[in-house]
This record gives structure tokens, sequence and C-alpha cells, in this order.
């Protein structure tokens, strides 16, 4: 049993946690500590490998809800974070930025973000990145091959 088996148990029980409990198990940026925000767990993936991935959820409690990877050594603090998942209220008339992602085993995931770019009466213009990483030995995540394609669509009318 680790340090961090509680932390880890709270996190796959999809548990409040409060900002002392990430701010001692992990090494996420103060600038997700705001008055009304919160963070609660949301998934361990390979619990039991040499680097535990752990899925926080935080919410602003303003627009947007977000999904931070961390990557945990044997029994220490997180080694490395990353943003992996934006869910944001969309304003129709403003560009806007979505990011998603999908762990594909133990020291590999990817994030896709889509990006589209609004034009007043012309179409959509979108950009989707994907994004693949490692895990190293040390528990860094470490960027590897991105790749990028584009297209237009049509406006939603309904939606100007």
């Amino acid at each position: 049993m680790t340090a961090n088996s509680g932390f880890l148990d709270s996190v796959a029980s999809q548990s409040d946690l409060s900002f002392a409990q990430v701010k001692k198990h992990t090494s996420i940026d103060t600038i997700y500590y705001q008055k009304n925000s919160t963070f609660a767990g949301d998934t361990v993936y390979y619990r039991d490998s040499a680097h535990p991935l752990v899925v926080l959820l935080h919410d602003d409690h303003l627009v947007c809800l977000k999904k931070l990877l961390l990557v945990f050594g044997d029994g220490e603090k997180c080694t490395d974070n990353l943003l992996i998942e934006t869910d944001c209220d969309i304003d129709y008339s403003t560009d806007s930025s979505e990011l998603s992602y999908k762990i594909l085993s133990d020291t590999s995931f990817i994030t896709t973000e889509t990006l589209t770019e609004r034009n007043e009466g012309q179409k959509d213009k979108i950009t989707v990145t994907e994004q693949f990483y490692k895990i190293s030995d040390k528990g860094k995540i470490i960027a590897l091959n991105k790749k990028s394609h584009q297209f237009t669509r049509d406006r939603n009318p309904e939606d100007e």
C-alpha cells in the first residue's frame, strides 16, 4: 500500500476532493484553486502499474468542467499532470475549442482538440489536432506525434 492509496481510493470512488487533498497529493497549478471551483475524483487507470494514471474533474462553477490527468510514482506525489478534457459553455458567435482524451495503455494516451473558427455569414473552419503522448519511466508526460486536419461546415442558423 502506498502513501497515496487513500487519495487514489477517493478518486476511484468519484468523491469530492478538498483543496488540501489536491495540494497534498498533486502538483496542479494554483490557477485551478479559485474560490468557487471544486475538484472531484473521476477515474484511476492502471492502479497497480509503475505509474497509475489519475483523472480529476475540476469544475469552475462558471462555464467549464475540465479533466486533468495526473501521473503518480510509487508512493510519491504526482510526477506530472496535463489538462486532457474541457467541457465549456459555447458562445456560437465566437471561436471555441474543445479537448477530449483517450487512454491507450498504461504508458500512452491521446488528446484531441477541436478548434472552431466562426465566420459570420460563412462556413465555420474546423481544425482537429490529435496529440499523442507517452509516460516515461520517470513518470513524465512526453509529447510525441501530432497530426491535424481541417475542414469547413455550414453554420447552423439556430446558433447565429
